[in-house]
């Protein structure tokens, strides 16, 4: 399943981008050239997307059995992005599963001063990859101080290590895309940097669409979001409660796991936030955040001792 979650990855990238820049050079009238291009560009940009999201797999070393191997292959696949280092993820990241929706949470803090729907479509993940960016930089110039605030699970030697391997692969990505765009700008183009700019659209509104205007309790911080069409897409990943209840299953197991708990009767007495439309779950961008449980009135959980949960 891992190597069919890469393939399938790289499979969206790479051939619907080569269908863009076929379209592109073809001699189509250029309506007809538009309104093929459209698709072939957001499935290769939903390409990238789980991609990137393998990055996210292999920080919790769900494609390998063995973490070093699931780790490095996470981040060289996720290195295909521009301008997106997945190391600056990995530090901060379980922090993030500590305080999910808190006001410690890194995943919410640096857009929480954005209250547009269109802010956080254009802006969220410009501002994402910069801190990113910034934490793999001097990580990998020894900089232990900057992340030392962060609790990981990886020694320091490897942080380093790790991250100017992730310098080095996406170097290895760049050099590719420039190889390309020099054997024809167009490919350049309309198959790696146009299917990049929808990836940033649609990255940008992750964050929303997983915990967004929900509070900080463990059953109800992260949205659940059902759409077979999603699930599809996406290869399960829009199950993030269950991600977030069990960090260690795949992606691609996550819509079992919902099963499981559904048919246990566990969700009739929680009530998580469950989502089943596609574009449902894109209201997100305009809820307002909850940052803290200061801000919400507290979630009783005494119910469930008394339903043996």
């Amino acid at each position: 399943m891992s190597v069919l979650n890469i393939s399938y990855g790289l499979g969206l990238f790479i051939i619907f981008g080569w269908l863009n820049y076929q379209l592109a050079i073809g001699s189509w009238p250029i309506v007809y050239k538009v309104i093929c291009m459209i698709p072939c560009t957001v499935l290769s940009a939903i390409g990238l997307y789980v991609l990137a999201t393998l990055g996210h797999e292999g920080i919790h070393g769900t494609i390998f059995k063995n973490w070093k191997a699931s780790f490095l292959t996470g981040l060289f696949l996720s290195s295909s992005i521009l301008t997106y280092f997945d190391m600056g993820v990995a530090v901060r990241h379980w922090d993030h599963h500590r305080d999910a929706n808190k006001k410690n949470d890194p995943d919410i803090m640096p857009s929480a001063w954005m209250t547009k729907w269109w802010q956080r479509l254009l802006i969220t993940r410009v501002l994402f990859n910069i801190v990113y960016l910034k934490y793999t930089y001097n990580l990998a110039i020894g900089n232990l101080k900057y992340v030392e605030k962060h609790k990981t699970p990886y020694e320091p030697d490897d942080l380093v290590l790790f991250a100017r391997l992730n310098f080095l692969f996406a170097g290895i990505w760049l050099g590719a895309y420039i190889f390309i765009t020099y054997l024809d700008w167009r490919a350049g183009l309309y198959g790696i940097l146009v299917p990049s700019l929808v990836l940033a659209l649609l990255a940008g509104c992750q964050s929303y669409l997983d915990h967004y205007g929900l509070d900080d309790g463990q059953f109800t911080n992260a949205y659940i979001r059902t759409s077979p069409l999603m699930t599809f897409i996406y290869f399960g990943s829009n199950y993030h409660l269950e991600h977030h209840l069990y960090p260690r299953v795949p992606q691609y197991r996550l819509p079992k796991v919902h099963k499981v708990l559904l048919e246990a009767g566990l969700y009739d007495v929680i009530k998580p936030t469950i989502v089943s439309g596609f574009f449902e779950a894109y209201k997100a961008l305009a809820k307002q955040s909850v940052l803290s449980a200061e801000n919400v009135k507290p979630t009783e959980y005494s119910h469930l001792k008394k339903a043996g949960t």
